[in-house]
């Protein structure tokens, strides 16, 4: 009776630590823990995972394995399709129903490239011949609209080639093919057919100007609007991230700071109309009272002292070393900004352009070799953790600093969650956020154990508080998990998606235990008002 009684209490505390983060779903599929990853790419309620896998033996012969799944998780058997010899997959894209992968033959320049196009509901495949396309090194891969969209670098400075599926016509965008300058966003709108490109160019006295480009998929110019803050000259625009196109209009929202200077002053944000022309709020250290919360309350009213003796001099404080956004959720009240203080280690000097930019998230949808690179910045393609490089640049994350900006320009809330100085190989954002208005949950991954962070209304109610990675089947048991394998992503509502791969131990048919290496997809929902603990902050101060 003892025994069972210790039992029942050891399994109800198992309950309550893992109430807050339920696990819904699982698929698997069987693989070998040496073979490529799958990635996965999200369409609504529908996960998409892919990969490529050479076929044994000393051919050139690969093929490319994909699964659909439904928001349950269930899913068909695995499609493969064959294909030519020596081509890597180098981008993919999701547009109207149809998966898209982009394929390429020899040196990052060849122009030997080719689209399959896939039916996600029939899974019929098509291939469309992409060779008469300038050879560039690629970056970004776009379809939109009926038209396929290629960025890359020729001679070091960017230019973007429209292919119209349609006819085969091809298209050079104007406007970007400038020395010194970089893309820093490519946004799509499929059911308006527009593509919106931000670009970073610095002029002849080596200003900086980000200048929104907008096409539509026959590659018509739209729009062209220089943005900068004309009211401060010493101001320029760091960064910006655009969001979608409602009631004819749009915003950008970005970082800024002293021109020429490696100084960060605070966030923007500039509506836009549907004649180009916009109006700029601007928000620094004054706004945000609790930018330094995650430190100890003693180092945090020593840097609002030093802050507040900037102001009392009629000075606008810097923020220091790197201030960067990495997201924006529009609500119908505001803005959530997410954005993150971190330090850079790099034997070489970088200049900032662009190299924050938030392009290095989602949206990117270029593939490498995860042996190697994983991605240009490894976020979808966690295989980058693998990063075999000599003096790799790394990134201490020091805090995710979140603010909550009304559509009247007011701050609502601000608050930052601490990230304990942990170091990445990895530029890209450091955790993944749900919000709905209220609640807000902050989920990032810590070797092979998920960490999460909760708040409501602006409040932080537990912070970094530890799960572990549960199975669906209460008779497996995980033997392993391959930690750089692991991926995590916000997927829709209050829910999220974690997927890599595990060798997992089970009983079979014969009741003997065996293994099996798997990739695996589990669906995760989250509720921080589960959480029965003591609440982790202390009170915050007001926004004036």
């Amino acid at each position: 009776m003892k025994k069972t009684f210790i039992t029942w209490i050891l399994i109800s505390l198992a309950f309550i630590s893992h109430a807050q983060i339920t696990f819904l779903n699982r698929h698997e599929v069987e693989v070998k823990f040496m073979e490529n990853d799958f990635m996965l790419m999200v369409e609504g309620d529908q996960v998409i995972g892919f990969r490529t896998l050479p076929e044994r033996g000393f051919n050139l012969k690969t093929k490319l394995q994909f699964f659909v799944a439904n928001e349950s998780l269930k899913a068909e058997p695995i499609h493969e399709v064959l294909l030519k010899d020596s081509y890597d997959l180098v981008g993919y894209d999701i547009d109207g129903g149809i998966f898209y992968v982009l394929l390429q033959k020899g040196t990052p320049f060849s122009t030997d490239k080719y689209l399959i196009a896939i039916d996600i509901e029939s899974k019929e495949a098509e291939e469309i011949d992409l060779s008469k396309l300038l050879g560039m090194e690629l970056q970004e891969f776009v379809v939109f609209g009926g038209s396929v969209a290629l960025m890359g670098l020729i001679e070091n400075r960017p230019a973007v080639q429209l292919f119209r599926l349609e006819d085969g016509s091809i298209f050079t965008l104007e406007g970007i093919y400038f020395r010194d300058s970089k893309i820093l966003q490519v946004r799509k709108d499929s059911e308006l057919g527009l593509l919106d490109i931000l670009v970073s160019k610095r002029n002849r006295f080596k200003e900086k100007q980000l200048t929104l480009l907008s096409f539509d998929n026959q590659g018509n110019k739209m729009r062209d609007i220089l943005m900068q803050d004309s009211e401060d000259r010493e101001n320029e625009l760091v960064e910006g991230v655009l969001t979608g196109i409602q009631d004819y209009q749009q915003h950008m929202l970005g970082t800024f700071g002293l021109r020429r200077r490696e100084a960060y002053r605070g966030l923007y944000i500039s509506e836009i109309n549907q004649f180009g022309e916009y109006e700029m709020k601007k928000y620094t250290m004054e706004d945000f009272p609790n930018y330094y919360a995650y430190l100890t309350e003693k180092q945090e009213l020593k840097k609002i002292r030093a802050i507040e003796k900037i102001i009392e001099k009629g000075k606008i404080p810097t923020i220091r070393p790197v201030f960067t956004l990495r997201e924006i959720i529009p609500t119908p009240e505001g803005f959530l900004i997410y954005t993150e203080n971190l330090t850079i280690n790099n034997p070489r000097y970088a200049a900032r352009d662009g190299m924050y930019s938030p392009q290095v998230n989602a949206n990117q949808r270029m593939f490498y070799d995860p042996n190697f690179m994983g991605g240009p910045w490894g976020v979808r393609n966690p295989g980058f953790r693998t990063m075999n490089a000599m003096t790799p640049t790394e990134y201490r994350y020091h805090a995710a600093y979140m603010i909550y900006i009304h559509r009247d320009g007011r701050v609502l809330w601000d608050n930052a969650i601490n990230l304990f100085n942990h170091t990445r190989v990895i530029p890209g954002k450091y955790g993944e956020v749900h919000f709905d208005g209220n609640k807000l949950h902050f989920l990032h991954l810590n070797g092979v154990k998920i960490i999460a962070t909760y708040l409501k209304n602006g409040e932080m109610i537990f912070l970094n508080e530890e799960f572990e990675i549960q199975l669906m089947d209460e008779n497996a048991r995980i033997r392993e998990t391959k930690e750089e394998s692991l991926e995590l992503r916000y997927w829709y509502d209050d829910f999220f998606l974690l997927s890599g791969k595990q060798k997992v131990r089970f009983m079979d048919e014969n009741m003997k235990e065996a293994t099996r290496d798997v990739f695996f997809v589990t669906k995760l929902k989250v509720d921080g008002e589960l959480f029965k603990g003591e609440q982790q902050s202390r009170m915050l101060r007001n926004v004036k």
